[in-house]
């Protein structure tokens, strides 16, 4: 019963952000002229930011905006940050400094960028910057994090397209109870990335997590399922630990073409019937393919799987 009350959730999750999806551009719009505060109040950031701010309310990023080093940017709980649609170069706000991003569950930062743009909109987070998303919600937005002094908590990246909705690039973040529901791809670790990707829920994407070139990323505890492709990807002799995930009902394989399994609760991927459990130690099987060991294979889901507002 507790598994199928979870799908049930994730299931209506899934349609709310479909739902959300289709009409962003209405609700948020991207043009900077078009958003203001009920008093007509509205700040519009591009170039080098100031040696400290706040910002609060509406926010537009007209083409890059850019943290110096040694500068700190805090952003408030309910705060809106739109990336202008027409920018040249692209909206974007490059950090070197340090950010700390301070929604709450009732008031988190939005992220907002026009829906299946293919541009690049969003926050990059350089070497040798460092800083906190707690409680943010990137809506088509992304983040992309060259800093292991980055840590991403009870986040949600949602309908991101061409590129990963979260890409951690030769770093070790830490990325915590958050959410990816709807996008292209969920995380993308590259050049020797070793994030630690803990207590997330990856539902609904294409892809779940890409690891490319070397990326040896601890992915624990995660509930990685209902993708239309693999769910744990390995690429250019990537060999991520995946530990005490349940892995459900992908439409490829659960992992594919690396890592160490240790357990995994493994259920219904790649054509699998939906009841049907991996309980094979075998790195040549239905549901995971070209994977280097499975230490156990778990007959019975994790409870504690998963972002905790999913439990």
């Amino acid at each position: 019963m507790r598994i199928s009350i979870r799908f049930l959730l994730l299931a209506a999750a899934l349609a709310w952000a479909a739902a959300c999806g289709g009409s962003i551009q209405d609700a948020f719009p991207v043009n900077g002229a078009a958003v203001a505060d009920a008093d007509g109040e509205l700040s519009v950031k591009t170039g080098t930011l100031n040696a400290n701010e706040t910002w609060s309310g509406h926010i537009v990023i007209r083409g890059e905006a850019e943290l110096p080093e040694g500068a700190a940017l805090t952003i408030e709980r309910g705060t809106r940050i739109h990336f202008d649609a027409e920018s040249s170069p692209a909206s974007k706000l490059i950090v070197r400094g340090e950010l700390y991003v301070q929604g709450d569950a009732d008031a988190p930062v939005s992220f907002i960028a026009a829906p299946r743009s293919r541009k690049w909109h969003g926050a990059l987070m350089e070497p040798g910057s460092s800083g906190r998303f707690l409680h943010a919600r990137f809506t088509a937005a992304k983040a992309h994090i060259r800093s292991s002094s980055v840590q991403a908590q009870f986040c949600q990246f949602e309908n991101a397209s061409v590129h990963a909705a979260l890409a951690v690039e030769a770093s070790a973040p830490l990325i915590e109870d958050c959410r990816f529901l709807g996008n292209d791809a969920a995380i993308q670790c590259d050049r020797q990335a070793s994030p630690e990707i803990l207590n997330n829920t990856i539902a609904g994407n294409v892809w779940g997590v890409l690891c490319d070139n070397g990326s040896d990323a601890i992915i624990e505890r995660n509930f990685i399922g209902n993708n239309r492709e693999t769910g744990v990807l390995c690429r250019g002799a990537s060999s991520p630990q995946i530990r005490s995930n349940n892995i459900a009902r992908n439409g490829g394989y659960a992992v594919k073409d690396g890592g160490r399994l240790d357990d995994n609760f493994i259920q219904g991927n790649n054509g699998a019937h939906p009841a049907a459990v991996e309980k094979s130690l075998n790195t040549q099987g239905q549901q995971v393919n070209g994977v280097e060991e499975i230490v156990n294979a778990r007959s019975a889901q994790h409870l504690e799987a998963g972002d905790r507002l999913f439990r």
